[in-house]
C-alpha cells in the first residue's frame, strides 16, 4: 500500500507520492519576482525558508491560479529543494494497494511527469512524479541556485 496526497487543480484531481510532501499550508499572497517564468508565482516565507511558488494550474493547463479560500500550498521537497505547489484545493491523503496504480505510457514528452494512474472508485487520479516534474522545468538550476541565495 501507498499513500497519496490528492489534489484538485481546474477541475481535475491528481496525486503525489506523500514521501516528497512535507506538509499542506493555507495559501497566501506570495511576493512576486521580476522576469520569473509564468508558473512561478514567487516567493514566500515558510518556517523560517524562503520557498518558490509554481502554479500548478499555470504549468499543467497554462491558466493562472486565483487564490481563494481553498488554495493550498503543497510544500514538497524534490533534489533537495523545497517548492510550494500552490493547487486549487487539497482534498485527501488516499492509501492505495499497488493493484490500483496502473503504469502510464507517455505518448508525448510532456507528460513524462505523470508516472502512473491510480485507479480509485470509478475515477482515474494521474500521478505526478516530482522530481519529473521539476526537471522539465525552463530553469530548475537557476531556482535551486536563487534559492540557495535567499536561505
Amino acid at each position: 500500500m501507498k499513500k497519496y496526497v490528492i489534489f484538485q487543480v481546474e477541475k481535475g484531481d491528481f496525486a503525489l507520492p506523500i514521501h516528497g510532501v512535507i506538509s499542506i499550508e493555507k495559501a497566501i499572497t506570495p511576493t512576486i519576482l521580476p522576469q520569473a517564468p509564468e508558473y512561478m508565482r514567487g516567493i514566500v516565507k515558510i518556517r523560517e525558508e524562503t520557498i518558490p511558488v509554481i502554479d500548478m494550474n499555470q504549468l499543467l493547463f497554462s491558466n493562472q491560479s486565483l487564490l481563494s479560500e481553498t488554495s493550498r500550498y503543497i510544500l514538497v521537497e524534490t533534489d533537495d529543494i523545497h517548492i510550494c505547489l500552490l493547487v486549487d484545493h487539497s482534498k485527501e491523503i488516499l492509501e492505495v494497494s499497488d493493484e490500483g496504480v496502473v503504469p502510464f505510457n507517455h505518448m508525448e514528452s510532456s507528460t513524462n511527469f505523470i508516472e502512473g494512474i491510480i485507479n480509485f472508485d470509478e475515477q482515474l487520479i494521474p500521478i505526478i512524479n516530482l522530481t519529473r516534474l521539476f526537471n522539465q522545468l525552463s530553469n530548475p538550476k537557476t531556482i535551486r541556485e536563487q534559492v540557495e541565495k535567499l536561505n
